[in-house]
């Protein structure tokens, strides 16, 4: 298991390992929004809410610039 210090981001492998489980509740209920709203997977979302936290503007946003690639 690799630690990561407070504001530093994980690698996108482990990003994407992340479940509902290892967010608060009000995070996996924004990512679960997110995933409908943009059209991502939920593992997607999940990773989004993990780095930019929960503000709908900046997820959405982020969300758009991940489904453009």
């Amino acid at each position: 298991m690799t630690v990561h210090f407070a504001g530093e981001q994980p690698p996108i492998s482990q990003a994407a390992t992340w479940s509902a489980a290892t967010l608060g509740a009000g995070e996996a209920y924004e990512a679960a929004c997110l995933a409908q709203a943009a059209g991502i997977s939920r593992e997607e979302a999940m990773g989004l809410v993990r780095r930019h936290g929960t503000h709908r503007a900046t997820l959405m946003a982020a969300a758009r610039r991940l489904k453009r690639g």
